[in-house]
């Protein structure tokens, strides 16, 4: 009777099983070095150290790319350099860049039968040399070299340029309307100013030529009492043949009107008023004649006058 062996794997299964794990590792080698890390946000650094990298022969691929890994999350973060800011030129802001994600480690390592091939060095310092570049590039600040910066000119509002030259407009037309007023103004009052002067030139015209006309003239011209004034005051007193019949002490009133010349002298009296006696009448008239006048004047010229004045007597005690 023949014997059988139970649970033994059978050659065939057991190479299809090593055949399977070993492309699986192919397969995880080349897609861990094929897998591009994100671009972590960062600002202005300075220069980064250089990276240390320990090189060291491990059995399993993924432990060691881990372990790269937590490596390079490890280091320090080095402080931002501060940049003085130019005046009045800003300037540019970092182009912001993302983050860069943890490499996810496997959960669970797959099942082997057997010890799988070691790795070798070279790919694991290819694929650490790698991740150090990209870290490394990502760490270096970008610039937009097309950036402008702002002129420290202000921009004018129109609208406020525009109210401004309409006001400016306003008042030159404004200034325009008074200058043109004054102007009027002045011109009216040039006007009867020479109006005036041609007025007053006209009346001084007129009343010279009527002075000259009235000193070429001879008609008399009426005076009252208070005009006369006398340059020589003749001597009046009571004629003796006049006495018959009167009181010492009495007084006679004589109302005379007189003519008198261009030099002043009288020229003719006549008798406005008796006084009552026909004696005293007569002797005044005579005594009149011998006196003489200060001439009178009309608009500067000397004129013949007719006055008519009150000579009074008394009678001698």
């Amino acid at each position: 009777m023949a014997s059988i062996t139970i649970g033994k794997p059978s050659l065939k299964l057991t190479s299809m099983a090593i055949g399977i794990v070993v492309v699986l590792h192919v397969l995880t080698a080349i897609g861990l070095i094929m897998v591009k890390p994100p671009t972590p946000i960062t600002e202005s650094f300075q220069a980064t150290a250089p990276l240390e990298i320990e090189m060291v022969t491990l059995n399993n691929q993924a432990e060691t790319v881990a372990a790269a890994e937590k490596t390079l999350e490890s280091e320090a973060e080095p402080e931002p350099e501060v940049q003085p800011e130019p005046e009045p030129v800003v300037e540019p802001e970092p182009v912001v860049e993302p983050m860069l994600e943890p490499i996810v480690e496997l959960d669970h390592e797959p099942k082997i039968v057997e010890t799988p091939a070691p790795v070798s060095e070279s790919v694991i310092s290819t694929t650490v040399q790698t991740n150090a570049d990209r870290a490394s590039s990502a760490t270096k600040p970008t610039y937009d070299t097309t950036y402008t910066p702002a002129t420290s000119e202000p921009r004018v509002n129109s609208t406020t340029a525009d109210d401004q030259r309409r006001m400016q407009a306003e008042q030159q037309k404004a200034a325009a309307q008074n200058r043109a007023r004054k102007q009027a103004q002045e011109a009216r009052e040039a006007k009867a100013a020479a109006d005036a002067k041609a007025a007053r030139e006209a009346a001084e015209q007129a009343a010279q030529q009527a002075a000259a006309a009235q000193a070429a003239s001879n008609e008399p011209v009426k005076f009252n009492e208070s005009d006369a004034r006398w340059a020589a005051a003749p001597s009046l007193s009571f004629p003796s043949r006049a006495e018959r019949g009167a009181r010492p002490g009495d007084s006679f009133t004589v109302l005379l009107t007189l003519r008198v010349n261009k030099q002043g002298g009288v020229d003719n009296v006549s008798l406005a008023q008796s006084s009552g006696n026909r004696v005293l009448d007569q002797e005044a008239q005579r005594q009149v004649r011998t006196g003489r006048f200060v001439p009178f004047m009309k608009d500067g010229v000397a004129v013949v006058g007719n006055v008519t004045l009150p000579i009074t007597y008394q009678v001698p005690r």
